[in-house]
């Protein structure tokens, strides 16, 4: 997805000053991901990390393992002596306040822009004494969060994602060849299955539009998640029950060459209702 394709690209582009990064990143993380993390030769350590959701199972199973987890991260940041620690998205509660008992300044990446009440108010309180500085990666994001509160004089600086528009120029990408069709206009989405990407908007306007046009493609392109089941289940029965088929729909899951998938397209949508910046927007700009 966008924040570990972002946190490559940034790893890489820092080797060139002579800066190295090790990125630490849950067990449950995609298998992708590690593998590229390897291949870009950036060191890694996978951590038995539970994230928080408001599926009351795996919330429970937070609160219980919220001290040890951050004992753990404590006692692995504090051994390798680390000059700076970023944390990628909120509530990233843990590696924020191991990182800062450990000693070590933190820069925290706000980039979302709907969660519960208590969780902004704790996001910010947690910001304001353990965090060093802010990137926020957009003007919506820093509204949300630090424009007239508590985080107003704390560092902060507005980051966009980061996107190599040479890697995604028209001219130099060939389009995804299952996606050649002369006859049909190809629709796509780039989005994991999860309730801030608004996948069901994107399914239910499909739906509509293929009763009108039927030289129509509709595809979609993101990995299921598995902390958001219930969520993926909702989006297949909306889909069971539409004008949506075999011909006009097509589900990618987690692609490797989203540039050839974007320039197979005629338009991009973003259906994203939560989010501050998208990256896929950067990238079918580009």
């Amino acid at each position: 997805g966008g924040p570990q394709q972002r946190t490559i690209d940034i790893a890489n582009k820092l080797l060139k000053y002579g800066i190295k990064t090790h990125v630490v990143y849950p067990l449950c993380d995609s298998k992708r991901f590690s593998e590229k993390l390897k291949k870009s030769k950036i060191e890694s350590t996978p951590f038995r990390l539970t994230r928080l959701s408001l599926e009351l199972r795996i919330l429970l199973k937070y609160i219980c393992t919220f001290l040890p987890e951050i004992i753990h991260l404590y006692f692995f940041i504090k051994k390798s002596n680390y000059d700076l620690v970023q944390i990628t998205g909120t509530p990233q509660y843990k590696g924020l306040i191991a990182s800062s008992l450990a000693g070590i300044p933190v820069v925290w990446i706000f980039d979302d822009v709907k969660m519960p009440f208590l969780i902004r108010i704790m996001t910010r309180l947690l910001a304001k004494f353990f965090a060093n500085g802010i990137i926020f990666n957009s003007t919506r994001v820093y509204d949300y969060y630090i424009r007239n509160t508590i985080l107003q004089n704390k560092p902060c600086i507005e980051i966009c994602a980061p996107v190599d528009t040479f890697v995604f120029d028209p001219l130099k990408v060939k389009p995804e060849n299952s996606m050649k069709n002369n006859k049909q206009k190809n629709i796509i989405t780039v989005s994991g299955v999860s309730p801030v990407k608004g996948l069901e908007y994107f399914i239910r306007m499909a739906s509509e539009i293929c009763m009108i046009d039927n030289e129509l493609t509709f595809y979609v392109s993101g990995a299921k998640i598995s902390s958001q089941k219930r969520y993926s289940e909702k989006i297949d029965f909306i889909i069971r029950f539409s004008n949506l088929n075999e011909e006009n729909y097509k589900y990618y899951g987690m692609i490797d060459n989203v540039p050839s998938f974007l320039a197979g397209a005629n338009i991009f949508v973003c259906s994203s209702v939560n989010e501050g910046g998208p990256m896929t927007v950067w990238e079918a700009m580009s």
